[in-house]
């Protein structure tokens, strides 16, 4: 059951027809099969890097405020440029007008103090050009990560935000930066690359910046993806702790971690959690399986039942059904146990076990002439060994009474 139900659970990126979003910032939703979306989210802006969205009363965006401080650098040395020249190429007319000693003396220290500094003008309007060059880099830049954003191209937008990074030397935008790195934690768990993700989001929380849990969240359900059951279960814990909003969403994680490392009370804990909580249909149906059977490792049959029952209202599959005679054989409610694996069968579920139980069924039923074709047809089949040798040895009993 438990490859089975990982295929059901974590299919692979980025599929979320019923699935986990990661990436809370993406404009359009992306899923993942078997698990709820994360909330959607703007991408920022001031505070959310990058948000499409025309706002009039908002303030002027980071990259904006960049493009101001580069042009305004680049207007500042076209001016120095200007007042070089100026000062070393005096209009002919102006110095005849002024011969006295004091303008003299005035245009040679003014010169001599912009000399002093060293001040090439044609570097100078190499660095502006350069400035020009970096300002249409970084548009691009920022075009291309919401456009790939947008068409769900988590690759390339990683690409551009790694570049916009990267070019943001100033000291003053380092909040920027921090957003940025939030949003590249989001971009690699949308894009699959749960190790990056884990990376990111442990240096953000690390760096106490993690205020309401959403990262030891992204974290957590990173780790689960890897495996790493133990610690995606203590992550998620903790950004219940710190505030997360998504409780139930992280209860439904906690409790399919804990069913896959055995702890069976903490599924039932969770899982009853979230659904009391409640939940959209496709979490509540994983739940409930995973429910059934973490009461049937615990021997409550009758719960096992329960959940069995509420699956089946509202999908017909052979798996419920076969689990639920399961369940049923155990309480010796032999009848109803018998049409759940007929039903089964019917539905495509036609193991040896099946078989091996319908007859078990059978035969309490009184009805030994099943009960002997059922178990006959174990033996001819053959591919359970112990289901065989129990075959028999029921066979011999029946004949011999």
């Amino acid at each position: 059951m438990r490859k089975h139900q990982r295929a059901y659970l974590c299919g692979d990126m980025p599929v979320y027809d019923t699935g986990i979003a990661p990436a809370v910032l993406m404009h359009e939703k992306y899923e993942y099969k078997g698990m709820k979306p994360m909330k959607k989210r703007d991408l920022v802006t001031d505070e959310k890097l990058l948000d499409t969205s025309e706002k009039t009363d908002q303030p002027v965006r980071w990259y904006r405020k960049l493009w101001v401080r580069v042009v305004a650098g680049s207007l500042a040395l076209i001016l120095l440029v200007s007042g070089v020249i100026y000062y070393l190429l005096p209009d002919p007319s102006y110095a005849v007008m002024r011969q006295d000693d004091e303008t003299k003396d005035m245009l040679r220290e003014q010169t001599e103090a912009i000399m002093s500094l060293g001040i090439n003008p044609l570097d100078l309007i190499k660095q502006v050009k350069e400035a020009q060059n970096l300002q249409s880099n970084l548009t691009q830049a920022y075009d291309t990560a919401v456009t790939s954003i947008q068409n769900q191209q988590y690759d390339k937008a990683i690409e551009s935000v790694n570049y916009l990074m990267e070019n943001l030397n100033d000291t003053e935008d380092e909040e920027t930066k921090d957003q940025l790195e939030m949003t590249l934690a989001e971009l690699y768990f949308a894009a699959g690359d749960y190790e990056q993700a884990d990376t990111i989001s442990t240096r953000i929380i690390d760096k106490a910046e993690d205020t309401n849990g959403y990262y030891s969240f992204i974290r957590g359900i990173a780790r689960i993806q890897k495996e790493d059951y133990e610690a995606g279960i203590l992550d998620l814990k903790n950004a219940v702790e710190a505030g997360y909003e998504e409780k139930a969403l992280c209860d439904t994680q906690i409790a399919l971690a804990s069913y896959y490392v055995g702890n069976y009370e903490e599924v039932i804990s969770y899982g009853n959690s979230a659904l009391e909580a409640g939940i959209d249909v496709e979490n509540e149906m994983v739940l409930q399986y995973l429910l059934s059977f973490s009461y049937m490792q615990n021997g409550d049959f009758a719960k096992t039942v329960e959940y069995l029952d509420a699956l089946i209202a509202k999908k017909e599959d052979s798996e419920y059904y076969y689990y639920r005679g399961v369940a049923k054989l155990a309480l010796q409610e032999y009848e109803e146990a018998y049409q759940d694996f007929d039903k089964a069968v019917e539905l495509g579920n036609d193991t040896t076990m099946c078989h091996y139980n319908r007859g078990i069924c059978a035969i309490a039923l009184g009805d030994g002439e099943t009960g002997k074709e059922e178990l006959q047809l174990v033996i001819d089949r053959g591919d359970e060994p112990d289901l065989t040798e129990s075959a028999k040895e029921l066979l011999e009993s029946i004949q011999q009474a």
